[in-house]
């Protein structure tokens, strides 16, 4: 506990009794994967795909599920089906080593409509 990413201990065990032996092994601390990306607020329907993704190869959730029948692709974070004025939780995971992951919150907007157009 408390060991400092980037950083390699060594650690002795040593036994005692009538055969007493020791040996040594070096471990070393990792970083935690950067899981972090962009997922902006958008308009129903339009392009949404994830950005910005630090460490790339892991994977996009929704967290909670949605029940409406929405769907995210795994890869690009894209949320398809996204109903307007939800707000959906969605966690990338990374597949490393020392894996970590992230969430964001991204809103889906209405799409807004154009009324009639008069001509004089």
């Amino acid at each position: 506990t408390g060991g400092i990413a980037g950083t390699t201990y060594n650690v002795e065990y040593i036994t005692t009794g009538i055969c007493p032996d020791n040996t040594i092994e070096s471990v070393t601390v990792n970083n935690l994967d950067d899981a972090s990306f962009t997922l902006t607020d958008h308009c129903v329907g339009s392009p949404n795909a994830a950005t910005a993704i630090a460490t790339a190869g892991g994977g996009f959730v929704f967290n909670p599920i949605p029940t409406g029948g929405e769907s995210i692709d795994p890869i690009t974070g894209e949320i398809t089906g996204g109903l307007s004025g939800i707000s959906y939780t969605v966690e990338y995971s990374t597949t490393g080593v020392c894996a970590d992951s992230q969430t964001q919150n991204v809103l889906i907007y209405t799409t807004p409509t154009t009324g009639p157009i008069f001509h004089n």
